[in-house]
């Protein structure tokens, strides 16, 4: 019985890791389609390639600063530990605050493109991109 407690006591954990993952997957596969017809040339002779492995690379990253910077300073500032749910909590904001970047990107690319037929640079992804990673970090407790 009390295995089962701890099983459910797991659920909301797991079920907000689905709200995440899904727009996290989405915005992954929509940064590959808009990077493959952006202008991804970086000087001559190098072309950025279209995956996104920038959260890939983002999320180890702050992961690492908020372990070791933020979240020490926080509770030297507050006396106080974040709750793992107020981190799954800040990695949703975070999460959200990068699709509104990405819709932004979008939509400025999409007028770009009709209005002058001008190509955007790739590194316009870049932002939503590493808000994703950040959200991630901080989604993901310890």
């Amino acid at each position: 019985m009390e295995d089962f407690k701890k099983i459910i006591g797991i659920l909301p954990l797991w079920s907000s890791s689905i709200f995440l993952s899904t727009p996290i997957a989405i915005q992954s596969s929509m940064a590959v389609l808009q990077a493959l017809v952006m202008d991804r040339s970086l000087g001559p002779h190098f072309k950025i390639p279209a995956s996104s492995v920038i959260v890939l690379i983002s999320a180890p990253i702050f992961l690492t600063f908020l372990d070791r910077v933020l979240l020490p300073g926080w509770h030297k500032i507050t006396g106080k530990s974040l709750m793992p749910l107020q981190r799954i909590g800040v990695g949703h904001v975070l999460t959200v605050l990068g699709m509104v970047v990405s819709a932004l990107v979008e939509s400025k690319r999409l007028k770009l493109a009709h209005v002058h037929d001008v190509s955007m640079s790739v590194l316009w992804l870049f932002p939503q991109l590493v808000l994703v990673g950040i959200g991630e970090a901080f989604h993901f407790p310890e």
